[in-house]
């Protein structure tokens, strides 16, 4: 079971009230944390402010569909993996969105909970690791900086070695 306070939430958009109290509820009870909206608008904002590990959206709503509202939610965070949440399967137009890359994976109505849980645990995990990468990115990037650096100041001291040296004609000047 996750913690609610150690990952990003998990935002949940869909025109149906009950819907929303449902799906948000069956995320809480596995400890995920999930923000709610009726608006795709509100939902936009948010997604403008804050980062979530995912973002599931019902297909049908009445301002835009989900499939549109998917396509704006990668422009502004790439990384959330999106769900998309349907009672009419198209299959077409759903493996073509996840062809494409919108769209990560979709769950059909009525849904089985342990299938939303475990669409839910993958994005975290899918979320976590993308933060663990970036991490272990910035962290090479700095290893390889400092190596730059004290590569530079080897060849520096080795061209000044080299400069300065007694040559084996000089050597017999000396003695």
């Amino acid at each position: 079971m996750a913690t609610s306070t150690a990952q990003p939430p998990i935002l949940i958009l869909d025109d149906d009230a009950a819907v929303l109290e449902l799906l948000s509820a069956q995320i809480a009870l596995a400890g995920y944390r999930a923000e709610i909206f009726t608006s795709p608008h509100e939902a936009f904002e948010a997604l403008r402010h804050q980062t979530f590990a995912a973002v599931i959206s019902d297909f049908r709503m009445p301002e835009m569909s989900g499939l549109e509202f998917l396509a704006r939610v990668r422009e502004v965070q790439p990384d959330a993996l999106r769900m998309l949440i349907t009672g009419v399967l198209s299959t077409d137009s759903l493996l073509g969105s996840i062809e494409s890359g919108l769209l990560h994976r979709f769950i059909a109505k009525p849904w089985a909970r342990i299938e939303l849980i475990a669409a839910v645990e993958s994005a975290v995990q899918h979320h976590h690791l993308l933060e663990e990468n970036q991490r272990l990115r910035a962290a090479l990037t700095r290893v390889s900086d400092l190596l730059n650096a004290a590569q530079a100041k080897v060849e520096a001291r080795s061209e000044y070695l080299t400069r300065s040296a007694v040559t084996p004609g000089d050597r017999s000047r000396c003695g």
